[in-house]
């Protein structure tokens, strides 16, 4: 699914947070970073429609306002950043909660192999008849992303889907988004702070510029610069090009090191 962005702006109260961004993105891995308070969390939400703002969204060349609410929910799949539940329900029946829109009165076969095969390729299906209270953050995580992806959705957003996730994890995780977005031929949008993981993974990289607008849009290894890092992030940092033609980002000091005693 194709998805264009004109004009968009949003703000808290009279605090202007996106300001008249346009953008143009097709279906990929896309991974979204910048500094804190860059409006990373707030364009996710204003694409899924939690948040209304000025300007247009197109899915596939058509309004998303012209999109009935049914039917967004079929064609979007959104992740928000705190998910995590203690509910009593089970892992499987958690899942199982996010194929509700094509559920009937009965829960057949088919649906049950789907569940499980998700459970299964996130390394979580022996979790599957645990209750969601007994889990750790971590597992939860990885629940509340399961839940995504039995939906089929032509368009993920997820935010920050690496929270509460140890190292291997991580790694596990973000390969998995995106071999499925690349099997299933969607796009998916993705909010992360390593920059690291996004020069490996990323098929494009958003970048925002902390002052309402995008910074720069492209391939990993075109954006990821030590320029753009201290520009963006403040902080010096050296960044070499791997054989894969991967970015490599070593962090050296804060650009604030010299004021600080």
């Amino acid at each position: 699914m194709n998805l264009e962005i004109e004009n968009l702006t949003f703000g808290y109260n009279s605090t202007p947070v996106l300001n008249n961004i346009s953008l143009k993105v097709k279906p990929m891995f896309n991974v979204v970073i910048g500094p804190n308070a860059a409006g990373k969390s707030t364009l996710l939400k204003c694409i899924f429609g939690v948040l209304k703002s000025k300007g247009q969204i197109y899915l596939n060349g058509k309004d998303r306002n012209s999109i009935r609410k049914e039917d967004i929910a079929e064609l979007i799949g959104y992740l928000p950043q705190d998910n995590t539940s203690n509910s009593a329900l089970t892992v499987f029946e958690t899942v199982l909660l996010g194929k509700l829109h094509s559920l009937s009165w009965r829960v057949g076969e088919e649906e049950k192999s789907s569940i499980l095969k998700v459970l299964e390729d996130l390394g979580i299906d022996d979790l599957a008849f645990r209750q969601l209270n007994e889990l750790s953050g971590g597992q939860k995580q990885m629940v509340s992303i399961a839940q995504l992806m039995v939906r089929f959705p032509k368009l993920m957003l997820m935010d920050e889907p690496t929270n509460n996730l140890d190292l291997q994890n991580q790694l596990e995780i973000i390969s998995l988004i995106r071999y499925i977005t690349k099997k299933r031929e969607i796009n998916s949008i993705v909010t992360l702070h390593d920059l690291n993981l996004t020069a490996r993974y990323a098929d494009n990289v958003i970048i925002l510029d902390g002052k309402g607008g995008i910074y720069s849009y492209g391939k990993p290894v075109s954006v990821i610069t030590s320029d753009m890092i201290s520009y963006i992030y403040g902080v010096n940092a050296k960044v070499a090009i791997g054989d894969d033609d991967v970015p490599i980002v070593t962090p050296i000091s804060s650009n604030r090191d010299k004021l600080m005693v």
